[in-house]
């Protein structure tokens, strides 16, 4: 951990914070229970960097509450730590508020002090060097000199508080709500008392060294191990909240909505939810991607290169291109890579991701979630208590980011957002047999009981499918990296549909036609935007280097998924072109009537690249009807884009509805001019279609998963669908059944 903050500080997070802290100061609300900034997110996002690096902007004052011997950087000032929980872990202790007064009065005289030594040129910087680590240092002994110091003063002060004349408090009652009251004014009074007469002097002083106008922003690590004494500690707070120009920050992973709210009259701070006192709400912009962002816009790659440890490392948090970038002889070098071992690194992260272990426990219902929202963008259900109970933890522990918190505090938004490290620790956690059965014996048991976002559609049953296909055509890696490694799109097929596909007319054709395609995802992003209406290769080449593919926005218009599909050589030293892009596009249903429609209305979007010389894959996969195709008496259809040309000019279309006869015609005019289309088309979502089902023995596990999601019949959809007018403009659906063609009349005329 020491090593990782010796490499250079990427991005502008630190100097956002800082502005926002200045803000704040500057702001002065009157409704703000106390001056602290609550800077909350998961494990390896950079919170205790980047209040270093804050340093180099304000005056900080660093304390780090880690417990002694527990792993991270920088290393706990055990010496204060141990200090304060001499006092009872209880808010409702005065010994416990005694003690945070006597340390914050130590702790002001003490910097008071050291700045007074330094003279008035450099103020900051000095006190910087003096606090924080230095490139490749292992300890800080100017930090640790000041805080044995602060340990003596505040025993000191501690001392000076006891003998003075401490007013007795009443009896608490928990069930006597008068008894409470009356305990709590007076536990209030009598630590703005002693505030006053202890603390108060200190604050002054040391503002006064202060150059005019700067921020002191005193900044504690690991806090969640003050206990409930740090309600105690925010009472504290509480009394210096007139000093404008001092803040606090408290840096942690714990999300629980508890620690956004004032303490309370009770052990249940959520109280004063509705009162008017209130807590800023977390700081949780930590920043991401921070390392591939720092990179040149217009980039040249290798093949070989976008698959590499260094290259995956720069997506996500800091953290993991921290653990591949070194130091070297005393200084920073930022090109010099450790030669990091692949297993110990993803062994490091699969240890994050599940919580402080490298055994993945398929009964821990936590890391079931855990691996497979980095996988198949798992989601939890908006404004389930208990899911959202899940998410906190999930953001404490399981790698989970805390993207928002509402306005009143009573929902916090989660995400497991696209991060390749992650995915990949995942996705060789799902390809293990011995995992993957209980995976979605869990998922089906516990997760999709209300905790968890199935799809409407079977959005999450596709993504599975394709992206559990996608693993077993792999090779068996011998690290996570090695499902990074393309695949033959063919293969990829193969796999998916196993020995249906070797029985299904024109698979040779197929086979033929689409060698030379590959895909490499090994995780699904969920996308909010509708798809560019024209192709972009560079968002292909974009996916293709982040391993991923998307799940589209409810409201795309004909698809639901996205998967690039390169055409070219993908050898070590291949150069990533990005005019080699075409894509597979995947739709799904999920009803008990056949649908013989939608995937002619799957059409490649239009492009100015010449994609049109690469072919376009369309999976239409019609999960809720167990019918064979008349045509073949097969589950599954292979259609060329020159089949589906003359099956459609075949059709008389007198007697087709006016909508019909439009989407017809429009997919005749995209053929003519671009047959290179290939479409599959499955029906039904059991081992009869999906080979991979059989060929992983997860067929009895994925049919309990498949009846759990099997959407409501096809007729209750439609009327569904017609309550929604407009939020999909696909003329063949339920949502446009109300649109009339006004245009009849004027084209018989």
């Amino acid at each position: 951990m020491a090593r990782q903050y010796s490499v250079p500080y990427k991005g502008k997070v630190a100097e956002s914070f800082a502005k926002f802290v200045q803000t704040q100061a500057r702001r002065g609300r009157r409704n703000l229970y106390a001056n602290v900034i609550p800077v909350i997110q998961s494990s390896g996002t950079g919170k205790s960097r980047m209040l270093t690096e804050t340093g180099k902007k304000l005056f900080t004052l660093p304390f780090c509450a880690r417990e002694e011997n527990s792993p991270g950087w920088p290393p706990g000032d055990n010496n204060i730590l141990a200090y304060i929980l001499t006092s009872p872990d209880n808010q409702l202790s005065i010994e416990a508020h005694i003690i945070f007064i006597a340390f914050l009065a130590a702790l002001f005289t003490e910097m008071k002090h050291v700045l007074d030594s330094f003279g008035t040129s450099g103020l900051r910087e000095k006190w910087h060097t003096h606090m924080e680590p230095a490139p490749d240092a292992s300890t800080i002994p100017t930090r640790h000199d000041f805080y044995a110091k602060v340990l003596d003063r505040a025993k000191t002060i501690e001392s000076k508080i006891r003998d003075s004349a401490i007013p007795p408090l009443p009896q608490y009652s928990q069930h006597d709500v008068r008894l409470r009251g009356k305990f709590f004014t007076q536990l209030a009074g009598c630590v703005k008392l002693l505030s006053q007469k202890f603390l108060n002097d200190e604050v002054i002083a040391l503002l006064k060294v202060i150059p005019k106008k700067e921020v002191l922003l005193v900044y504690m690590d690991e806090a969640h191990t003050f206990g409930k004494r740090y309600w105690a500690l925010q009472r504290v707070l509480f009394t210096l909240k007139d000093h404008k120009m001092l803040w606090f920050s408290f840096m942690g992973t714990n999300a629980s909505l508890s620690g956004f709210v004032p303490a309370a009259a009770n052990l249940a701070p959520y109280r004063l939810l509705g009162e008017t006192l209130v807590l800023l709400p977390p700081y949780t912009a930590l920043g991401f991607d921070q390392n591939i962002i720092d990179l040149s816009p217009h980039l040249t790659v290798t093949m070989g290169q976008v698959r590499s440890l260094d290259w995956i490392s720069a997506f996500g948090r800091p953290l993991w291109k921290a653990s591949c970038t070194a130091s070297a002889g005393g200084g920073v070098d930022e090109t010099a890579i450790f030669p990091v071992d692949d297993v110990a690194f993803f062994t490091d992260a699969k240890v994050k991701l599940l919580c402080s272990t490298d055994a993945f426990d398929w009964k821990n219902t936590q890391q079931v979630f855990a691996v497979l929202a980095y996988t198949v963008c798992l989601d939890l259900v908006l404004g389930n208590q208990k899911a959202m109970a899940f998410g906190y933890i999930s953001v404490a522990e399981h790698m989970r980011l805390l993207i928002d918190v509402n306005d009143d505090r009573t929902i916090c938004f989660t995400q497991a957002s696209s991060e390749p490290v992650l995915a990949l620790v995942a996705a060789s956690i799902v390809a293990d047999l011995d995992h993957l059965p209980h995976i979605i014996d869990k998922l089906t048991s516990t997760l999709c009981e209300g905790l968890v976002d199935k799809g409407r559609h079977g959005e999450l049953l596709a993504r599975m499918i394709l992206f559990i296909a996608r693993i077993q055509t792999c090779p068996p890696p011998s690290t996570s990296l090695g499902f990074a490694t393309p695949v033959p799109v063919v293969h990829f097929l193969k796999t998916l549909f196993g020995e249906l596909w070797n029985e299904t007319p024109g698979h040779k054709r197929f086979e033929k036609d689409l060698e030379g395609g590959y895909v490499n995802f090994y995780h699904f992003t969920l996308t909010r935007e509708a798809m560019p209406v024209k192709e972009d290769p560079d968002l292909e080449a974009n996916l293709w280097t982040r391993g991923t593919a998307l799940q589209c926005t409810f409201r795309q218009m004909a698809i639901d998924g996205h998967i690039p599909v390169y055409w070219g050589p993908i050898d070590e030293n291949d150069e990533l072109d990005p005019s080699n892009f075409s894509s597979l596009d995947f739709q799904v249903k999920l009803q008990k009537a056949g649908d013989t429609l939608s995937a002619d209305t799957i059409r490649r979007r239009a492009s100015d690249c010449g994609s049109s010389n690469h072919p376009f894959i369309v999976v239409f996969l019609d999960m809720g009807c167990k019918h064979n195709y008349t045509n073949n008496g097969s589950r599954l259809w292979l259609e060329t884009g020159a089949e589906t040309l003359q099956r459609l000019k075949g059709l008389d279309m007198t007697t087709l509805p006016r909508q019909r006869q439009k989407s017809t015609n429009k997919a005749i005019e995209a053929l003519e001019l671009d047959p290179n289309r290939y479409c599959i088309n499955a029906r039904g979502c059991d081992e009869n279609v999906f080979g991979v089902l059989k060929t992983t023995d997860i067929a009895d596990e994925w049919e309990k998963l498949l009846n759990i999601t099997v959407e409501t019949l096809n007729a209750e959809g439609e009327i569904v669908e017609t309550m929604q007018p407009l939020c999909r403009l696909d003329q063949t659906s339920g949502y446009s059944n109300w649109m009339k063609d006004y245009s009849a009349s004027h084209n018989q005329t």
